[in-house]
């Protein structure tokens, strides 16, 4: 079943609770985004609100004018949201302007976007193929053999993860969680740095990837597959912007891999990026899963 089928949102409570972005935002913000979040949920593009043609008034671009039409475009879309919400015109478009300010959530095209929303739908919608026959996506195979030979003697089965809808036949479908491992840390890197990260040797950032997740199953057996990726996605957002030079200028998911007891101490110590957020504490690498990679 897809994401926006289901009659509830698959909201991680922690997370939400403590977002350090939607902790900027006021009491006012916080409700018209849960309302956000419900229709994004049901948006036929999940994650996503489409701003309709009728409520584009006044869209001619003017380079000229950029905040003056960014403006307009909020109040746009809180024209559009107010028949939903119990607030407003003008408490929406307030919320909005914090919403996107705080990078809670942003637009893109015409669209005003919900990254991590976007993100569960995609994995949503990769395990549901995976479970179909002859689904062809190359993200996805039937059988162990792998085409990386390096990769499946170091890591046969540990790239793999069963679905549990299964296949047709008595066949188990596997996910590749190293190519979505591999998404995520290149995502938060781009995040982070505001330029592409590139893989200069993909065989070896694949191994790296799989053993990384043979370490967290192996230190976590219980967690399920969004646990896992959720954990990896919020310890690479950190480890990308630690502030060692080396390490900074030579991040990599190999370097990752090689050196990760130094990085979660550099961590636990703060020592990150000029302007960025405190170092992290025990307890806050503990919720990241952090903590629980490095050997004890």
């Amino acid at each position: 079943m897809a994401l926006r089928d289901q009659p509830y949102i698959p909201l991680f409570v922690q997370d939400f609770l403590t977002d350090e972005k939607l902790m900027e935002c006021s009491a006012s913000a916080t409700g018209v985004y849960v309302r956000i979040l419900c229709l994004m949920h049901k948006s036929e593009t999940y994650g996503k609100i489409l701003l309709k043609q009728k409520y584009k008034q006044d869209s001619k671009q003017d380079s000229k004018q950029d905040s003056k039409q960014d403006s307009k475009l909020l109040r746009n879309f809180a024209c559009q949201l107010d028949k939903y919400m119990p607030y407003d015109i003008d408490t929406i478009e307030a919320a909005l302007q914090e919403l996107i300010e705080e990078n809670v959530c942003y637009i893109e095209d015409d669209f005003l976007c919900q990254k991590r929303m976007i993100r569960d739908n995609y994995i949503s919608e990769a395990r549901s193929k995976a479970g179909k026959k002859g689904g062809g996506n190359p993200n996805f195979v039937k059988t162990k053999t792998q085409t990386n030979t390096e990769y499946e003697n170091e890591n046969e089965n540990e790239n793999e993860n069963e679905n549990e809808e299964g296949g047709s036949g008595g066949r188990i479908e596997k996910i590749d969680l190293p190519e979505i491992i591999i998404k995520e840390f290149k995502e938060s890197y781009l995040n982070c740095r505001g330029v592409d990260y590139i893989l200069a040797s993909p065989g070896k950032e694949r191994s790296a990837a799989g053993k990384l997740i043979k370490i967290m199953k192996n230190k976590n057996p219980s967690l399920s597959t969004q646990q896992m990726i959720e954990g990896m996605r919020a310890y690479f957002d950190r480890v990308v912007e630690i502030n060692d030079p080396w390490l900074f200028t030579n991040m990599s998911l190999p370097i990752i891999l090689s050196k990760i007891n130094e990085i979660n101490t550099i961590l636990r110590n703060g020592n990150k990026r000029p302007n960025s957020q405190a170092g992290a504490t025990d307890r806050e690498l503990a919720e990241l899963l952090a903590s629980k990679w490095a050997d004890k």
